[in-house]
């Protein structure tokens, strides 16, 4: 598939995914073989200014083998517009009525057929060449039932914020932050079917509830080295954002199970206070991005009630004088941070 095939991007828009391509594949593998069916699913709800972009950065991937289904909670927007203009490329979507985001992903994924299984929100984008990669490696590495990349960070323009970079795989590690980003990640679908998909309990840390029990259930998880799979968007209205301290509730909920399951390995039950902090510390990052300051500080001190030794991480010293200095010198700091991104990595336009 080229850009040409797709519907012209609206005006004005340029680089990737409006124009431009991924790598080209040949219809089969260097052996003969058929390239591994991937299956993607965009769980939706009003999502509008977005969700074409999204949309375009996987369809533009030029993979041959792809299955792509769309779940739309019955948006009110024009979400649906946009999926209409772009269902001949689709394996197929719907619009109705659902109980929520892990409602409509499970929704999703029982339709897919592919030996590889992923989720895309409709407000974030694939990197060009993502599953070219994931292919790749999973060719090399065939032993790998969780593949995890490294994760750029952009905001409501599609403006590059950060750059995640995970670390190998660790479960201690993982326990104690989540280092894995959701757009990033692509599973066997033996993971998927083991765990019944995601719980439809949870709404907001059901990503990490996925790793965590993959986890426990003995599946093998790896880093995608290279350049970045997936772009996640930081905005205002994005759950990540707007809601920091039902992400913490959830994640300790999650984490108290996780460490009273006798499948945990016995070494790992030391790192529980860490694993616990860990929560506090990333719904303190949270409450900053969304300008919450004094929530910022009372995540921070739940923080190092927990675990003290993280008063001393550069970061959480930084978040903590941040906090004080309220919104606007905080803006400069995120718009200085975005320019010297920029000359250190060129102009990084993910939309």
């Amino acid at each position: 598939m080229n850009d040409a095939t797709l519907p012209l991007p609206p005006p004005g828009k340029s680089g990737w995914p409006w124009t431009g391509v991924g790598p080209a594949f040949a219809p089969t593998r260097s052996d003969g073989s058929p390239w591994p069916r991937i299956s993607i699913v965009t769980p939706s709800y009003n999502q509008g200014p977005f969700i074409e972009e999204t949309i375009r950065s996987v369809l533009l991937q030029g993979y041959p083998n792809l299955e792509y289904w769309v779940i739309d909670g019955g948006s009110t927007d024009n979400t649906v517009e946009v999926v209409e203009k772009y269902a001949p490329w689709l394996a197929g979507w719907v619009s109705e009525r659902d109980r929520g985001q892990t409602d409509a992903l499970n929704k999703g994924w029982a339709r897919c057929t592919g030996e590889w299984l992923a989720w895309l929100n409709s407000d974030d984008l694939y990197t060009p060449g993502a599953l070219a990669a994931l292919v790749e490696f999973a060719t090399q590495n065939p032993q790998v039932d969780v593949a995890y990349g490294t994760c750029d960070l952009i905001d409501e323009q599609s403006r590059f914020i950060a750059r995640a970079v995970p670390p190998a795989w660790d479960f201690g590690q993982e326990l104690s932050e989540n280092f894995i980003s959701q757009p990033s990640t692509f599973m066997r679908r033996a993971v998927v079917e083991a765990l019944g998909g995601v719980n439809e309990a949870r709404h907001f840390a059901f990503d990490y509830e996925l790793w965590l029990q993959a986890a426990l259930h003995g599946f093998r998880f790896a880093l995608v080295p290279g350049p970045p799979l997936a772009a996640f968007r930081l905005w205002e209205v994005s759950k990540t954002e707007s809601s920091a301290e039902k992400f913490v509730e959830e994640s300790l909920d999650i984490l108290e199970e996780v460490f009273a399951d006798p499948r945990l390995p016995a070494e790992l039950r030391a790192v529980r206070p860490r694993a616990l902090s860990g929560a506090w510390r990333a719904a303190a990052f949270g409450c900053y991005r969304a300008g919450r300051m004094e929530a910022a500080r009372r995540c921070l001190r739940e923080m190092a009630a927990l675990d003290p030794s993280r008063r001393a991480d550069p970061a959480v010293l930084s978040l903590w004088a941040r906090s004080f200095l309220g919104s606007r010198p905080n803006a400069a700091a995120r718009r200085l941070k975005r320019a010297l991104s920029r000359a250190r990595h060129g102009s990084t336009n993910n939309g």
